[in-house]
């Protein structure tokens, strides 16, 4: 499976490296982007779901707080998502 991820606008160099000029923070909000993005994307496609399920599980297991804080968000919408269909 391949995401595209398309930046809508300019970027400057300090998004680019995060908020704090970190590169390391930057890795980290790349990471809930792309979490973000394959939960959109298995929302609407259930064929990619359970793969999703498991990186959001694997997420939220082994995460920074902050991670598997958002991982478990997604899996309860993904949950939700799942049983709206």
């Amino acid at each position: 499976m391949s995401v595209v991820c398309v930046l809508r606008g300019p970027i400057s160099a300090a998004t680019a490296l995060g908020r704090d000029g970190n590169p390391l923070m930057a890795m980290r909000e790349v990471r809930a982007f792309a979490l973000q993005a394959l939960a959109d994307l298995a929302a609407q496609r259930s064929s990619i779901r359970p793969g999703v399920i498991e990186i959001l599980r694997r997420a939220a297991r082994n995460g920074t707080p902050a991670m598997k804080a958002r991982s478990r968000r997604l899996l309860l919408e993904l949950e939700h998502a799942r049983t709206k269909t």
